[in-house]
């Protein structure tokens, strides 16, 4: 199949897998995004960017499973400044400024198309932990914040994407992008299908512009 030109991958591994969560929030700030202010340590009890509350995340993914049926969650959780004096974490964790939010966005991209979610949480982990309690309903996104999150899902190489943002005094905020994208929860929460519609109908014209490729159409 590498030496056909009528298939394709979405969001190809070869660059989604050099998208790590620091690799994310450099290129968001070159591309004009706020971020927060971030420190990787094994002594997170020792760091405070910003000055203020932090919160503690996973570098990696959130979820493992190093044996099978054995599935744990690596959430965010706020750091326990108490923790200094305590043996270093195992791996490298983020630390990350703590910024009080008026909501959270869930933005989806589906090639051009950028369909945005308001989620509203009272912890982090909520989303994981106690996915009831988060109410989540449809918004409008600025245009210049969304030409922004187009621009970097270009520079990334992606094709369907889902972008987290914090709403924060009336500025947004950088948090990552996921390139799983996991929308049928949103849709679910927020009574719709819009995502899945709009990725519906970007396979079917990938597919028609794959199927004549090679044909002179």
């Amino acid at each position: 199949m590498a030496h056909r030109g009528d298939w394709a991958h979405v969001n190809p591994a070869r660059h989604t897998a050099r998208l790590d969560r620091l690799t994310q929030l450099t290129d968001a700030a070159a591309f004009g995004l706020r971020v927060p202010r971030t420190a990787v340590t094994t002594w997170p009890g020792r760091n405070r960017p910003g000055g203020g509350p932090c919160v503690v995340k996973s570098t990696g993914h959130h979820l493992l499973e190093p044996r099978p049926g054995a599935l744990h969650g690596l959430f965010p959780r706020p750091l326990d400044v108490n923790r200094a004096g305590e043996t270093p974490e195992p791996a490298p964790v983020i630390v990350q400024q703590y910024l009080g939010a008026d909501h959270e966005l869930r933005v989806f991209v589906v090639g051009e198309r950028l369909i945005t979610f308001r989620v509203r949480k009272d912890d982090p982990a909520q989303l994981w932990v106690d996915p009831e309690a988060v109410t989540v309903d449809r918004a409008r996104l600025p245009t210049p914040l969304g030409e922004r999150l187009l621009a970097l899902t270009r520079h990334w190489r992606l094709q369907v994407a889902a972008f987290d943002l914090l709403a924060v005094d009336g500025e947004h905020v950088f948090l990552e992008v996921n390139v799983n994208c996991d929308w049928r929860w949103f849709e679910h929460r927020a009574g719709t299908t819009e995502v899945s519609d709009a990725v519906h109908a970007w396979v079917a014209a990938r597919f028609e512009e794959l199927r004549y490729a090679g044909q002179g159409r």
